[in-house]
């Protein structure tokens, strides 16, 4: 498997950023809306991470990709359905309180179909109202096994860390490190500093 170094995977974090784009739609925002993890970069670039888990432990997760537009965004998932031959598209678009997200066949997606295929393959949509604050411009995987968060960019840690699978949410950069910003599912947000390493973009 190719190895990405540092700076590669630096790049990635920060993708887009050097070309010239139409601003993010007004009132599309970065933040938590139930099972979606949405960021907006200033360029008007999307990502966002969709995961809903039942009782059993399945699990309903993807990533979807796209750019803002005058309403909103429009989006694509970066995996395809079973027995599809393309990925699903569809919309993000700003609500009174949240978001809708449109993506219809996401619901065939692995793992989606027991436990949120109903829910994604309404035409009309689906509602996710905003349950928490962003403050991030993309969003990154951990791949380290764990990492403690810094209160300054290489500087001592806390007692707070991040572990492998974590998506969490890039909120600034200096040389080697980035803020990150983990809302865990109590709602707590962890903030601070980790090696730029120790991560892996979500959207690639």
């Amino acid at each position: 498997m190719k190895t990405l170094s540092v700076a590669a995977v630096a790049l990635l974090l920060i993708a887009g950023c050097a070309e010239a784009r139409p601003p993010a739609a007004p009132g599309l925002r970065s933040g938590l809306y139930e099972g979606l993890s949405l960021a907006v970069a200033p360029d008007g670039r999307i990502v966002g991470r969709f995961l809903m888990e039942d009782e059993g432990n399945r699990r309903c997760d993807f990533v979807v990709t796209g750019r803002s537009d005058a309403k909103g965004a429009t989006i694509r998932a970066l995996a395809t359905p079973y027995g599809a031959t393309r990925p699903p598209s569809g919309r993000i678009d700003p609500t009174g309180d949240g978001v809708r997200l449109t993506l219809p066949g996401s619901g065939n997606l692995s793992g989606c179909a027991q436990v949120a295929g109903p829910f994604l393959d309404n035409p009309k949509g689906l509602e996710l109202s905003r349950t928490g604050a962003g403050g991030w411009s993309d969003l990154a995987r951990v791949k380290a096994a764990k990492v403690p968060l810094s209160a300054q960019p290489g500087g001592a840690t806390g007692k707070a860390y991040v572990v492998r699978g974590d998506v969490v949410g890039i909120a600034a950069r200096s040389g080697a490190n980035v803020r990150v910003i983990y809302p865990s599912d109590r709602q707590v947000r962890s903030e601070g500093w980790v090696p730029v390493a120790a991560l892996e973009p979500v959207a690639r």
